[in-house]
């Protein structure tokens, strides 16, 4: 027997939650990586980075070191954490 469209389009489909927590700490070790690669690209093959142009600084200086992995974390972690909630909150 056939379905209406009106019967096909009411009916809810269920779509799996996202991990806020799970996706947080992806986002986290994927900073974490990007931290690796920039550290790789820029400090190892002497690659220019913008921060080197503008400001002069060598790439392995440790405080800009520490600054970027910071970041680069902390905004994967929240990055992730934030897509996760807005994800779940849009298919319920």
């Amino acid at each position: 027997m056939k379905k209406s469209k009106q019967e096909m389009h009411s009916k809810k489909e269920h779509y799996m939650q996202l991990s806020p927590e799970g996706l947080a700490k992806t986002g986290g070790a994927l900073g974490a990586l990007t931290w690796v690669l920039g550290l790789f690209w820029h400090g190892g093959m002497g690659q220019p980075s913008m921060m080197m142009l503008m400001y002069g600084t060598p790439y392995l200086n440790p405080f800009m070191q520490t600054g970027f992995i910071v970041l680069l974390v902390a905004g994967g972690f929240i990055g992730g954490y934030l897509t996760a909630k807005i994800y779940n909150w849009a298919v319920k």
